[in-house]
């Protein structure tokens, strides 16, 4: 995983990516300090953050849109041995968030 968070850190330092979207997670925080993710991140036109919380990363990105909870959003997932299954919304949506599928 450091190796992937890394190319991409670099990718935004060379300028090479226009456009950032996260989908959940807070790199800013999470991130290794030694990546210099905040500066390689002024490198980029364009980012865009979907999550559940007004995070650092969230602070940071030029649009947020709000994720709906895993508990009031519509699925699908397959077990171990294959079966696939529908994931049902247990409550009604309360904020209009959107999921990432």
């Amino acid at each position: 995983q450091f190796e992937s968070i890394k190319a991409l850190a670099d990718d935004m330092a060379a300028g090479s990516v226009q456009v950032l979207f996260v989908v959940g997670g807070n790199p800013l925080y999470d991130a290794p300090a030694e990546l210099k993710f905040r500066e390689a991140m002024d490198r980029v036109a364009l980012r865009i953050q979907l999550g559940l919380y007004k995070d650092e990363t969230a602070e940071y990105c030029h649009w947020n849109i709000p994720a709906s909870h895993d508990l009031e959003s519509w699925g699908d997932a397959r077990a171990f041995d294959g079966t696939a299954s529908v994931i049902q919304p247990l409550i009604a949506p309360l904020y209009g968030g959107k999921s990432a599928l």
